[in-house]
């Protein structure tokens, strides 16, 4: 049996699990990728502007975005992106190691269904910093409306 639209028959609360292997392009930087911790890095190139995009087919709805992070003397600011609109910043840059950390953006809206396209973005870093690192893991987004 064929499903164009498998979402529309569940509940509305749906987790929708950002593959990070399945990226659809790299964009700039060489990035590395486990998947049995289901973690994404730049840490090959750790270059300012390095990106790299996912392609995900959701419907409309309001969702909560959610990853963890670790922060480090050389890290950067990492921006993540829906279809164009910035959805999360966040400063990975901290004077000594510092794991387990995580995001939460709340009241994302997302009209209409349809294949969304997710832009993880290295934009800068604290005047600290001595790199340009991000390193993300586990990002969910769950709709919650």
């Amino acid at each position: 049996m064929v499903y164009n639209n498998p979402f529309g028959r569940l509940p509305n609360f749906i987790h929708a699990p950002i593959a990070l292997y399945g990226y659809s392009s790299i964009v700039q930087g060489t990035w590395g990728f486990n998947g049995s911790a289901n973690n994404c890095n730049n840490a090959a190139t750790h270059a300012n502007g390095d990106e790299l995009q996912h392609k995900l087919w959701l419907p409309g709805g309001t969702y909560t975005l959610s990853f963890g992070f670790n922060k480090d003397a050389d890290f950067g600011i990492a921006k993540l992106y829906i279809d164009g609109a910035l959805i999360a910043t966040q400063d990975m840059y901290n004077a000594t190691p510092l794991s387990g950390q995580y995001l939460i953006t709340l009241g994302i809206v997302l009209t209409g269904e349809g294949v969304r396209t997710i832009r993880w973005v290295v934009d800068g870093k604290h005047a600290s910093s001595s790199g340009y690192k991000v390193a993300y893991v586990n990002p969910m987004l769950a709709r919650t409306v």
